[in-house]
């Protein structure tokens, strides 16, 4: 459905204004009924400019690319928090393997069964110096977590470190495209001491998120109108200092205030198994794991609760 301020914008027809469609089925064909409702004309008003499924398949038959299974797919992940791993370790820069990946770890002492991704955390100051001096090499290669992201850090939702050997085709909308496989890492900020000046800080910035999400859907937005929705919050995340604030946590970020922790826990860290290696995490798990999950968090969801991503993925064959 075409948002109702976009509609109201073009209901009157003005004979100089193209209309692009460029969303994938089933989506094109509802924004073209609802224009053509309103009296445009397909190649006269508007036209519809990408088949998202030809497109793409169209990259992944050019490249000779072979469908890679989830085995494949947690392998490329894996190899890529190795590399991320030892990258830090030389460059003395903390990180924390945090989210699903922490409790993966505690659990299954790897990926979560049905899972694939890798999300880890990194205190602000080491998080901006890692973007300024990460260089990555043939195979690994620095990318930002979000459609927008155009200044470089200062714009990015997140960071990542992406696998080119990799092609991953996304099919969930409206995040449909072709990218790669790789970890997502997060910046841990400093928050505020107090329970309702927190709640209040990290609102905030969650709203700020969700008026960039409204922004980049609708085909309204520029990019330089979505960058400055992050600009504000990667300003936001600068105003408490993660090594002296009392409470610390990544925003915006699905669990709201569950995402916020006393920063003492990442005072005292120790190694944890994944897949056979080794990464840092905070040593406290319970407590983390308990503030962001649950105290039952040792205990796998119900099979309807086990969300799979929705993507295909491709990689060179093997010789």
């Amino acid at each position: 459905m075409i948002p109702v301020k976009t509609v109201e914008y073009i209901r009157r027809i003005d004979p100089l204004r193209i209309i692009l469609i460029a969303s994938p089925p089933p989506f094109c064909d509802e924004y073209a009924e609802t224009l053509q409702n309103l009296g445009y004309r397909e190649n006269q008003n508007y036209f519809r400019v990408l088949n998202w499924e030809a497109d793409t398949e169209f990259y992944v038959k050019t490249r000779c690319l072979c469908p890679l299974d989830l085995n494949g797919i947690k392998q490329s992940s894996f190899e890529t928090l190795q590399y991320f791993r030892d990258f830090c370790d030389a460059n003395s820069l903390r990180y924390y393997i945090c989210g699903g990946t922490m409790l993966g770890s505690v659990r299954h002492k790897g990926f979560i069964p049905w899972d694939d991704d890798i999300d880890v955390d990194m205190p602000l100051p080491d998080y901006l110096k890692f973007y300024k001096t990460f260089k990555g090499n043939e195979r690994f290669h620095l990318g930002h977590g979000d459609l927008i992201g155009t200044g470089g850090v200062e714009t990015a939702r997140f960071l990542r470190v992406l696998d080119r050997s990799v092609a991953l085709r996304i099919t969930m909308f409206p995040h449909r495209r072709v990218t790669s496989t790789g970890i997502d890492i997060f910046p841990l900020c400093g928050l505020p001491s107090d329970k309702t000046a927190r709640g209040n800080f990290i609102s905030k910035i969650s709203y700020i998120e969700w008026e960039s999400r409204f922004v980049r859907v609708t085909a309204m937005g520029d990019a330089k109108v979505q960058d400055s929705y992050y600009r504000r919050i990667n300003l936001m995340r600068k105003y408490y200092n993660f090594d002296k604030a009392d409470w610390v946590g990544y925003t915006p970020c699905p669990y709201e205030e569950k995402a916020a922790f006393k920063r003492e826990i990442y005072d005292d860290v120790c190694k944890y198994e994944f897949n056979g290696d080794y990464f840092a995490g905070p040593k406290n798990y319970d407590y983390y794991l308990t503030t962001l999950f649950g105290k039952n968090y040792m205990t796998p969801p119900p099979p309807e609760r086990q969300k799979v991503h929705q993507f295909e993925a491709f990689a060179q064959p093997l010789e």
